[in-house]
């Protein structure tokens, strides 16, 4: 029942995002409500999210409310990556430093709180200093040193580019694709982003095909469910694609992420914002 007063603070904030007309954030919060009032909660909680931010969408005639906040949280991270560079290559493991980083992008999330309050240093200072959560970066480096394919699900801008930065300090660039979603939804990354942070020039870069904070495989396309399960490994960031993958199976599948709401904490058995890498099932 958390996700209810999450989902209604979503509602509120894409509305003051969408729109300067009190009469249509009103409208927008009345219909908010209304859906998810009527939905069902048997759906991994991206997918509710993906039907009220079409509504939000649909209802002003805006197709990124967030694009502005998402432009200015990838140009931020972006000037921190020479910095953040010289700190992997100086580090005594500059995989773990590297990991460490793109894992404390998932700090920038818009579907768990302001994105004016998200704070980047802190997170990053933490994430570097302390003990992980759950720690299965050792199953997960040595699945990456023996695949032929590496599938990277990224989640959000900004943080995108820190995920450029782990991809190419640590990973073997040839054998990665990047996975970003089909259509703008919160501040997920889209494929504009994945060239706004110069991945696209990298490794390659595909869409899910869908408009939903995560990749929840029952409404995937074909293709991308193909290339899901013949990925020799997968590399999944966030909540959001926790949510909608942690029950499938894959023999080799690894979900980092800042835990930022409780629910997501007691399934995990974590604390809230520990930094978890964790094998799946």
């Amino acid at each position: 029942m958390e996700c209810i007063s999450c989902f209604a603070r979503q509602i509120v904030s894409a509305a003051d995002s969408a729109t300067s007309d009190p009469a249509l954030r009103e409208e927008m919060v009345r219909r908010g409500l209304k859906l998810l009032s009527d939905i069902s909660f048997d759906q991994p909680p991206p997918v509710l999210a993906m039907y009220i931010h079409r509504m939000i969408r649909e209802l002003t005639g805006n197709p990124d409310p967030y694009l502005s906040a998402k432009r200015d949280f990838n140009e931020l991270t972006l000037s921190m990556l020479p910095k953040l560079r010289q700190t992997v290559r100086a580090s005594a493991d500059p995989f773990d430093t590297a990991m460490r980083i793109a894992i404390a992008g998932n700090i920038i999330d818009f579907g768990v709180g302001s994105h004016e309050s998200i704070e980047i240093n802190s997170t990053l200072e933490d994430t570097l200093g302390a003990a992980l959560g759950i720690d299965d970066s050792a199953a997960m480096r040595a699945d990456i040193s023996n695949a032929d394919s590496i599938l990277y699900l990224a989640d959000n801008t900004g943080e995108i580019a820190f995920d450029r930065l782990f991809i190419e300090e640590a990973l073997p660039l040839e054998k990665v694709t990047v996975v970003v979603k089909g259509g703008a939804v919160l501040n997920d990354a889209t494929r504009d982003d994945a060239e706004a942070v110069g991945l696209t020039k990298l490794v390659n870069v595909i869409d899910n095909g869908i408009d939903l904070p995560g990749n929840y495989l029952d409404m995937s396309p074909r293709e991308f469910r193909d290339t899901f399960n013949s990925a020799s490994v997968v590399i999944s960031k966030g909540q959001g694609n926790y949510e909608t993958l942690s029950e499938y199976s894959h023999p080799s599948i690894y979900f980092l992420l800042k835990v930022k709401c409780n629910s997501v904490a007691d399934h995990l058995a974590c604390s809230l914002m520990d930094t978890v890498v964790k094998k799946g099932a």
